[in-house]
């Protein structure tokens, strides 16, 4: 089934050099079936669209745009994060400590803590929620 969302997202990053929050709002699309549910909306600082895909155990992101990159949360995994630029491509990696999904009848979040890492050496520690609400 696919029905119209409005999409809020709030990364929070903490570097060595402080803290550093983006919010986003913008408009998208919601597929739901029984094997989880796939979220499309447009990032407007990217100049392109995010594709999120939920299920229990699992989250997948990919940005489309000016960046490119692939984010897969699974609890208490590091996995590898390709992340390509105008300026080049790198190779990070993504720890994630939790992650936690509600869904309702008005919409839902997605919610993950997780460590970015360059060359084995954790560069951030993060916080990405993204909360959407259905649109009639």
């Amino acid at each position: 089934m696919l029905k119209r969302i409005k999409v809020e997202t709030r990364l929070a990053a903490q570097t060595e050099n402080g803290e550093d929050v983006i919010v986003t709002e913008s408009a998208g699309t919601a597929v739901i079936d029984r094997d989880g549910l796939l979220l499309r909306y447009a990032e407007a600082e990217n100049e392109g669209e995010a594709q999120l895909l939920l299920s229990d155990s699992i989250a997948d992101l990919h940005r489309k745009g000016q960046v490119r990159s692939r984010m897969t949360f699974v609890e208490g995994r590091l996995l590898p994060m390709p992340y390509a630029t105008p300026e080049g491509t790198y190779d990070f990696s993504l720890f994630t400590h939790s992650l936690r999904l509600s869904v309702s009848p008005v919409g839902g979040e997605f919610a993950a803590k997780y460590s970015l890492l360059a060359g084995g050496r954790q560069v951030s520690d993060n916080q990405l929620a993204v909360r959407w609400t259905f649109v009639e």
